[in-house]
């Protein structure tokens, strides 16, 4: 490594430095160094890095090349062009010549192009001016982001049709744009400008037009080529029609129709948006509050439409509803069911209910006495659980209120399937199958939102005097009256919550 930074050096000749052919690093910053000698550093073929910041390069000459230069710093000097750096740095991956007094973009990216390995490249603070010539059809946003020093800009021949209102930097003072497309320019994009020339541009003379024109006529901008110079290109009827006639006959555009439309798009799309965000959130509500929304829903519907609530008349029976199911199932039912439903275990309750452990006689038959709790009650509810499915009194009581329903032609019999038990179990034993396969059944719900809805359905089951039409296969050997107006029970509700 060798450091001369900071010293008088003015010239760089070709035996500047001779025999240092191990030198890896060159630091010859801020010296004033005004010119390369042919074949400058041709002895130093290990050099990585070059440090010539701060000088007084205007050109770089021919120096000789350098193949394993790394790092080469330009900065700060007063090169007006890059030629020959390509030759000097051909493998440089970082090189800097910012703060120069490049003027020619297109030079800048062509000697881009000819570094083999380059990943970082500073060229900031330059005097850019031109990119003409070019196919340019658009300036990308933010394209000069950072040339805060740029003055002048030449965009001339190229085929621009449109410039973003913002695309140039503020300290941007001249700018070329003739010969190029733009049909209808935008004030906008030129409002920090001293200087313009928008010569030989094609111009497309409608109402489209009328802002630049307007402009034309109240602007500080000095324009270059004059303004009468400018003429319509399109449509062809206004071909070669200088563009001052042409302000004189302009028409406003109509714009009111196209502005309703725009209206009425915008008011669709805020309407959709809320109708689909609305039954979105309603179908959320719904699922999560479904059980809540019930309650409410029985509240008001009591109070408004159905008045206070009548005490059910019993038609001389002596219970509401008896309740068959396993002893094992106890527990259960009597915290799911007999706590909600019969009158014993709460004032609340609207149901007499009977079941085994509390209402069979002592010592009675135990046949009889399931017979008289069937006949005795208004409907009977088998609570069909695994347990029930293994114990034969509950198989024969179902069997015993499945012939009083035939035999009085009255839906007597609910089944509430509870727990998992699969369908194929259900359909092992004779009776059950039968029902099933000709009536519908309840299940006990699974979301506990569900259990008021539950309720209110099961209660109105069993407080439902409804009659039934038999099947054929039902029908007793002696031919009977049929019932007149019978209505087959309608449990699909109560199916389409319990299921």
């Amino acid at each position: 490594m060798l450091n001369l930074s900071s010293n008088l050096l003015g010239e760089i000749y070709s035996d500047t430095f001779a025999n240092l052919e191990d030198l890896r690093v060159l630091d010859l910053s801020y010296n004033h160094i005004g010119a390369l000698g042919y074949r400058a550093f041709s002895d130093l073929p290990k050099l990585r890095a070059l440090y010539l910041t701060g000088n007084s390069l205007r050109r770089l000459g021919s120096p000789a090349s350098l193949p394993n230069l790394e790092f080469l710093l330009l900065g700060d000097n007063k090169l007006k062009s890059l030629f020959n750096i390509a030759d000097l740095g051909m493998n440089s991956t970082y090189v800097d010549v910012s703060e120069n007094r490049l003027t020619s973009l297109e030079e800048v990216y062509s000697t881009v192009t000819n570094f083999k390995r380059l990943k970082t490249f500073f060229y900031s603070s330059n005097f850019i001016k031109g990119i003409s010539s070019n196919l340019l059809t658009a300036l990308p946003q933010g394209i000069f982001r950072g040339l805060s020093s740029m003055k002048e800009l030449d965009l001339s021949t190229n085929s621009l049709t449109f410039l973003q209102p913002d695309v140039f930097p503020v300290s941007l003072k001249r700018v070329d744009l003739s010969n190029n497309f733009l049909a209808y320019p935008d004030p906008m994009t030129f409002q920090s400008l001293l200087f313009l020339n928008l010569a030989d541009n094609r111009f497309y003379c409608d109402c489209n037009l009328e802002s630049f024109l307007q402009w034309l006529n109240v602007t500080n901008v000095t324009v270059l080529s004059p303004a009468e110079g400018y003429r319509c290109e399109f449509p062809a009827a206004l071909h070669n029609l200088p563009l001052l006639d042409y302000a004189t006959i302009v028409e406003p555009c109509e714009k009111d129709d196209e502005k309703a439309v725009q209206d009425l798009k915008f008011t669709l799309f805020i309407f959709s948006a809320l109708l689909i965000i609305t039954v979105t959130l309603s179908g959320v509500v719904y699922a999560r509050l479904r059980g809540q929304i019930f309650v409410i829903y029985k509240k008001i519907l009591g109070r408004v439409l159905e008045g206070p609530k009548v005490a059910p008349c019993f038609e001389d029976m002596q219970y509401d509803v008896f309740f068959c199911f396993s002893n094992s199932d106890y527990k259960w039912v009597e915290a799911a069911l007999l706590n909600k439903l019969d009158d014993q275990f709460s004032e609340e309750n609207v149901l007499h209910c009977c079941f085994e452990a509390r209402d069979f006689l002592p010592g009675e038959d135990h046949l009889t006495n399931i017979r008289d709790a069937i006949w005795g009650s208004r409907k009977t509810v088998c609570v069909i659980s695994k347990e029930f499915l293994k114990d034969g009194w509950c198989l024969e009581a179902f069997t015993l209120a499945q012939s009083r329903m035939v035999e009085e032609l009255k839906n007597v019999l609910i089944l509430l399937v509870i727990g998992k038990v699969a369908h194929y179990k259900l359909m092992r034993y004779n009776a059950i199958r039968e029902f099933i396969q000709k009536r519908e059944y309840l299940t006990w719900p699974e979301d506990p939102q569900d259990l008021d809805w539950f309720y209110e359905r099961l209660i109105s089951q069993i407080l439902r005097n409804t009659k039934m039409k038999m099947f054929a296969e039902d029908k007793p050997q002696a031919a009977q009256p049929q019932p007149q107006n019978e209505d087959r029970v309608e449990l699909e509700d109560i199916r389409a919550v319990a299921m």
